[in-house]
């Protein structure tokens, strides 16, 4: 499994704001990323699992989250993105 790390990252939702270590998984195909979830946010020790964070924000605030996390990473490393920009418009599509 490959990981992705934000310092400092904000989840904003209805129900409250967290700050914190975002860890997130992420899918690549042929070098490129293809899918990235997040697994927890730790907080000053405190591990708070990706439901943990749903229960907070909801899950079309997650999703957006996601998102974000992914334009940074493939802003990091452009190669990346292919992959999941076309996963990414074939998701939006579906709904």
């Amino acid at each position: 499994m490959t990981t992705y790390t934000e310092e400092d990252a904000e989840f904003h939702g209805d129900a409250g704001h967290i700050v914190g270590r975002a860890v997130y998984s992420t899918t690549w195909v042929c070098g490129s990323l293809d899918h990235i979830e997040l697994l927890r946010v730790e907080i000053d020790g405190l591990r708070l699992t990706r439901d943990q964070i749903e229960l907070v924000i909801g899950r079309d605030a997650l999703d957006r989250a996601e998102d974000i996390a992914a334009e940074a990473a493939i802003a990091e490393n452009p190669a990346w993105g292919a992959a999941y920009d076309r996963a990414h418009e074939e998701r939006i599509a579906a709904e």
